[in-house]
């Protein structure tokens, strides 16, 4: 910085409006480095005294002040450091404006900061070295600047976040990879911030205090952490040390709003099954009732246990097939019900077929052809309904395993039980009331469903349209 830019800072200075209890502006003209020593009695700035300060007139300065001269605006230049325990003036500096005559004074004067922030932006003083940098920082318009906020603006901008936001600057850290090594954002922040004050960010906002650090056991602190607020941490014993001791919440917030990110969530998919199986989740798991982790969503472990829990007890014909609907519909709501709906398709049908079957485990009843009719109609052919949408979903993924078994007694229930009773009952009827008149008393006849059903609409102009066995129609 010139004289010339120095002079012009300076006057934009006393320029602005005075500020509520201001009566005059007094400036401290810092100069460490004695840079423009010999260019103070050049200076001229209109309604401006220029006083110089130096270690012999420390109490005068402050009698000029406060009581000599109390009215005048005045630019007081020192190449003192006035921080000092000893300091006379310490209290007037302190209502007054300091300034320094170099870069980083210049972008705090551009950016709008206080000169009290010039201690935490020497501190990264390189961080403004590159004017790309600087120009993204800009460009975030921060109007109430704070030491944690210029911090977090800076990582921002090292990340490629939009707006200062340090859960999106985690994310796009964790994003990268959990390589610490090997993570190009962890690497500009070490070269261009400070890793440390990283670090301490994360243990405020998300209490992940560790003597040893890294991005993997940051996310397995995050996920169980969050794991813990649908899973008795009693249960999580094995894994308390990844549990946060403070600000679990925003764990927990961080965690969901990754997930269920519209793409980013695919990451955070392909971290939690590497994740699972470094702490070996399963075995946790495996050795609770499945119910404790029934709410939990945080491992795709989780619904793989769940499912073979269910599978195992309709194989061991156990009969809580109530808990079994309820286990899946719970599930229906979870962030990886999609990767395993197929199979949580099939295991649903699959039960309701067994509840069918319990509810007639004595025998479908005989009865007459009129009434076996009517049964399907009203009941029946729920049964139907159910084995086709267990091949809707089984041919989805007809080499899963699990799926083979369910097959096996899928086909037991419908065809050797379901179809060989309906059968036997419905031939038994027709044969004995119906060898002369294929009719059902009350049952239009297919022949008939044309004229009756059809002819009358068409006969009307209108359009009719039949699917299945229902029809609809739309006027022309």
């Amino acid at each position: 910085m010139d004289l010339g830019q120095v002079v012009s800072a300076l006057e934009k200075i006393y320029q602005e409006p005075l500020k509520d209890g201001e009566k005059r502006k007094i400036v401290f003209w810092m100069d460490p480095e004695k840079s423009f020593t010999e260019d103070i009695n050049q200076i001229e700035i209109n309604n401006v005294k220029i006083h110089v300060m130096n270690e012999s007139n420390q109490f005068y300065t402050k009698y000029l002040l406060e009581e000599k001269d109390p009215n005048s605006n005045y630019l007081v230049y020192t190449d003192l450091e006035l921080d000092t325990e000893d300091n006379w003036l310490a209290d007037t500096v302190f209502y007054s404006q300091t300034f320094y005559a170099d870069k980083l004074s210049i972008i705090m004067n551009e950016l709008q900061i206080d000169p009290s922030f010039r201690g935490v932006l020497k501190k990264y003083e390189k961080f403004f070295e590159n004017k790309n940098r600087y120009r993204k920082f800009k460009t975030f318009g921060i109007k109430d600047y704070t030491d944690e906020l210029i911090e977090i603006a800076m990582m921002s901008v090292l990340c490629n976040v939009k707006t200062p936001d340090f859960e999106e600057v985690l994310k796009v850290i964790l994003m990268d990879s959990l390589d610490d090594n090997n993570n190009k954002f962890l690497t500009d922040i070490e070269k261009f911030f400070d890793i440390d004050v990283f670090w301490q960010h994360v243990a405020i906002k998300y209490g992940y205090v560790r003597e040893t650090k890294s991005l993997k056991t940051l996310l397995i602190h995050l996920l169980i952490t969050t794991l813990s607020h649908t899973v008795d941490e009693k249960v999580l014993t094995n894994l308390q040390g990844y549990i946060a001791e403070y600000n679990r919440p925003n764990a927990l917030v961080f965690v969901d709003h990754w997930m269920h990110h519209k793409t980013d969530y695919e990451i955070f998919d392909k971290y939690a099954e590497q994740i699972e199986q470094e702490i070996q989740i399963m075995s946790v798991i495996q050795q609770q009732p499945i119910e404790k982790f029934i709410e939990a969503e945080i491992f795709p472990a989780i619904d793989r246990a769940i499912i073979i829990y269910i599978v195992n007890s309709i194989l061991e014909e156990k009969e809580d097939f109530d808990e079994y609907i309820n286990y899946i519909n719970i599930r229906r709501t979870k962030h990886f019900y999609e990767k395993y709906q197929n199979l949580y398709e099939a295991l649903y049908y699959t039960v309701l077929m067994f509840k069918f079957y319990k509810e007639y485990q004595n025998g479908i009843p005989q009865g007459k052809a009129h009434d076996i009719y009517q049964a399907y109609v009203d009941r029946y052919h729920y049964m139907d309904t159910y084995y086709r949408k267990f091949y809707v979903a089984y041919d989805e993924e007809s080499n899963n395993e699990i799926l083979k078994k369910l097959q096996g007694v899928v086909e037991n229930l419908y065809t050797n039980w379901y179809l060989a009773q309906l059968n036997a009952h419905w031939s038994k009827a027709i044969k004995q009331e119906m060898e002369n008149d294929w009719s059902l008393p009350g049952i239009l006849k297919q022949q008939h469903f044309y004229a009756s059903i059809v002819r009358p609409h068409l006969d009307k102009n209108e359009r009719v349209f039949e699917i299945g066995r229902a029809s609809c129609r739309e006027r022309v």
